[in-house]
């Protein structure tokens, strides 16, 4: 699927909830990425000079050595037994605030990178490179994606949340370098797996951010139980799964259950020559979601369901009722400017008799 570049950015931002960075958005304005890659470098770019004329994160590291004026904790038979002291010297450790972080350590790695990606136009290597030299006090390393994933961040370097992510991302799709040093970057949109995760947070955070309160007082997954009883043993429950919903919007006169569902095409049809329809598996998925909130909920207004699909051509709007359920089955085009796509998802989200 095809999701323009620029659109990128703001459903990234939205699944990761940088939502300043949404609202940032001057990074688009001045410039057009033309690649995924082109894109990441640009954002990491921009981000990390703004940190610079702000000052970059700190730290205190523990050195150990000789010094002929001694400072920090010193070590008399540590000295004594190395020789220092026979030269005039003392084995000290002291701290030293330094730029030396994990955090840097980490985007200078991945700017080194992206440099030397043949995806990454050269306008932006240039940057890339500019920036990693101006970080000689940070050390040189190989983090794993383990420690990217596991470096937290506190209310002095919260500035770094966006920058992080990007270094995650990079790093889950930038593939091994050649043998001359230079790598590629794999585009995520040809990875459905990891788009359907992307677009279902997207959905989930926008949702969350703009939804009027007075509607909808809370929007998140909620775990749902099979309407099911032991005709054995009790213990025959515990086999049973439970069902999570992707979103679902609660308020104190309406309930949405929305499946996202990040598909190619909406409707796909069994036969060359037959008419497309709606995949049953996700109209019997939504249909249990709407079924078990009736029985756990049955004094709460009836459940309304809809499955969304993102598109890029060819919108779908149905209106159904299914065994007495509203159910509607959409698409948001995700192929147009921003504004346009905002006001089409809270569109969707209005009661169906009011469209």
């Amino acid at each position: 699927m095809s999701i323009p570049v620029a659109n990128l950015y703001y459903l990234y931002c939205y699944a990761w909830r940088r939502f300043s960075a949404v609202d940032d958005c001057s990074v688009l304005e001045d410039h057009a990425p033309k690649t995924t890659a082109d894109l990441w470098a640009l954002v990491l770019t921009e981000a990390f000079s703004r940190q610079i004329r702000r000052g970059v994160d700190h730290g205190y590291r523990l050195h150990h050595g000789r010094l002929s004026l001694p400072r920090g904790r010193l070590h008399p038979l540590q000295s004594t037994v190395s020789g220092a002291l026979a030269v005039g010297q003392m084995e000290c450790s002291w701290d030293e605030f330094v730029p030396d972080t994990d955090p840097n350590r980490i985007i200078k790695y991945i700017m080194r990178r992206l440099a030397n990606c043949r995806d990454v136009d050269q306008q932006y290597a240039h940057r890339l490179r500019r920036l990693v030299q101006m970080l000689p006090q940070v050390a040189d390393v190989t983090p794993t994606n383990r420690e990217v994933r596991s470096v937290q961040l506190n209310r002095n370097n919260s500035s770094y949340g966006i920058m992080l992510d990007v270094c995650r991302h990079v790093m889950d799709f930038l593939m091994p370098a050649d043998g001359d040093g230079v790598s590629t970057f794999r585009d995520p949109r040809r990875d459905d797996q990891h788009m359907a995760r992307v677009f279902e947070d997207f959905l989930m955070a926008w949702y969350q951010r703009h939804v009027d309160p007075r509607e909808f007082s809370w929007v998140g997954r909620r775990e749902l139980f099979w309407p099911v009883r032991a005709l054995g043993e009790p213990s025959d429950l515990k086999f049973i799964p439970s069902m999570v919903t992707d979103i679902t919007l609660r308020g104190p006169h309406r309930t949405l259950i929305i499946d996202a569902k990040y598909y190619h095409q909406t409707l796909v049809a069994r036969r060359e020559d037959a008419a497309p329809k709606v995949i049953s598996s996700h109209m019997y998925q939504l249909h249990a979601y709407l079924s078990a909130w009736s029985a756990h909920y049955p004094s709460g207004p009836s459940p309304e369901g809809m499955l969304l699909y993102p598109t890029v051509q060819d919108p779908v709007d149905l209106k159904l009722e299914v065994h007495g359920y509203p159910v509607r089955v959409a698409t948001v085009n995700l192929n147009q400017a921003w504004p346009k796509i905002a006001t089409q998802l809270e569109s969707l989200i209005r009661p169906l008799q009011s469209n």
